[in-house]
């Protein structure tokens, strides 16, 4: 929906891409080929249907990460449009990183039976590692995302520097994990900065998730992050699950405000121009 204007054409293509993605996550969890997420032990079938989706999913990503960082190049000046691409490719970049470690392993086994190599499994910590850069810098810049219409971008970079600051000193103290959840956090906590800021019950349930929808699910993605990286179990379950459901409800009520009241707003004002 933030490309619908400047780049339709991203907006198009992302849109065929959650398609295949459904595909494939449907293919690897409900097609009985996943035993966890570092094997796969479907039937040839399904590894045939799991590659073909695969390769389609990373070439439309490959497409998309290429498209984005050639309008970050020609868009840097445009605040809020270099803010929106640059989440957009640290988010991609994620799905980029899941995508190869899910697609690898099946890839690997259907090559195996025609040449002489072994099952690539790919481990939790591939996830981890691979993805840790682009998911801090994912909340660096929902940050920016967040805050930037109520501050100015320099009050906001130098607290974010000594807030980062603080990270680190009590990250080294006590464990380096301890950097990224804290950074994830001041995500979430500028999240909810920004949603605060622009709370107003006179103006009512449209205008609240019009200008908030993009902030709720900034917190939602924050806490899912924290998710990913806390070492207790019903800690994690809790953030993920938290994090899911926030994340819809900033999705659900601003399509309903954008679609179902924006396309009443537009048959009233037909009404009107046929009347008069």
């Amino acid at each position: 929906m933030s490309f619908r204007k400047s780049n339709n054409k991203l907006s198009k293509i992302t849109v065929i891409l959650i398609f295949f993605s459904i595909l494939f996550s449907t293919l690897i969890t409900r097609g009985g080929g996943l035993n966890s997420l570092h094997s796969f032990t479907g039937g040839q079938d399904l590894v045939i249907w799991v590659i073909i989706v695969g390769t389609i999913l990373l070439i439309l990503s490959l497409y998309i990460i290429n498209d984005l960082l050639t309008h970050l190049l020609e868009d840097y000046r445009k605040t809020k449009l270099f803010l929106d691409y640059l989440s957009y490719l640290f988010l991609f970049f994620i799905s980029f990183v899941c995508i190869v470690g899910l697609f690898i392993p099946p890839l690997t086994i259907y090559l195996a039976g025609f040449m002489n190599i072994n099952p690539i499994y790919i481990v939790n910590s591939f996830y981890v590692m691979a993805a840790i850069v682009p998911t801090i810098g994912l909340a660096i810049t929902l940050i920016y995302c967040s805050l930037w219409n109520d501050f100015d971008i320099k009050s906001i970079t130098i607290a974010l520097i000594a807030s980062i600051g603080v990270a680190i000193i009590i990250g080294v103290l006590t464990n380096p994990v301890i950097i990224a959840i804290l950074i994830f956090s001041f995500s979430g906590v500028a999240a909810i900065i920004s949603m605060v800021k622009h709370l107003s019950f006179k103006r009512g349930f449209k205008h609240f998730f019009k200008i908030n929808s993009k902030k709720i699910i900034h917190l939602g993605i924050s806490l899912i992050l924290m998710g990913f990286l806390t070492g207790t179990l019903l800690l994690t379950d809790i953030l993920l699950i938290s994090g899911f459901f926030i994340i819809l409800i900033g999705i659900v009520p601003s399509l309903f405000v954008t679609f179902l009241i924006g396309k009443k707003n537009l048959e009233v004002a037909d009404t009107t121009k046929l009347k008069s």
